[in-house]
């Protein structure tokens, strides 16, 4: 079962045309407050690794409004090598109305170029927040 951490913002005027309604690009900024707060969650420095997003995908279910309070629903799958994948609900926290959902996908990277690993501090951060990935021998 999926572990999710819920962060929360406030829709603003900056982020809305001239009908108060959210701009579809707002969204992707709202994921990364999700990401991030995941990240603290997770127990880890947001800006000690070098992170690539190679793709994204949103799929928009209700408009959100001027005002309105969101939630930030956000979890992610046990990662592999140096791929992440982070999962997303948003919805207006009033009345938990779902307003878009989707996935995105990250790469950590060196100075060189992709990682192909999880060193051990960050797999042990992993496993103390997600479990143990699927498939691995647990030890007694």
């Amino acid at each position: 079962m999926p572990r999710w951490v819920e962060t929360t913002t406030r829709v603003r005027w900056h982020e809305v045309d001239s009908q108060g309604v959210v701009y579809y690009g707002n969204y992707l900024h709202w994921c990364d407050l999700g990401r991030e707060a995941l990240a603290e969650a997770i127990g880890l420095e947001y800006t000690a690794v070098e992170v690539m997003t190679v793709e994204f995908r949103l799929r928009y279910r209700r408009p959100a409004r001027y005002g309105d309070e969101v939630l930030i629903r956000t979890t992610m799958d046990w990662p592999r090598a140096a791929r992440f994948v982070f999962r997303y609900e948003i919805y207006r926290k009033l009345g938990r109305e779902l307003l878009a959902e989707g996935y995105s996908v990250h790469i950590l990277l060196t100075r060189h170029g992709l990682r192909l690993g999880l060193d051990p501090y960050l797999h042990d951060k992993f496993v103390a927040f997600l479990g143990a990935p699927r498939g691995a021998e647990q030890t007694t």
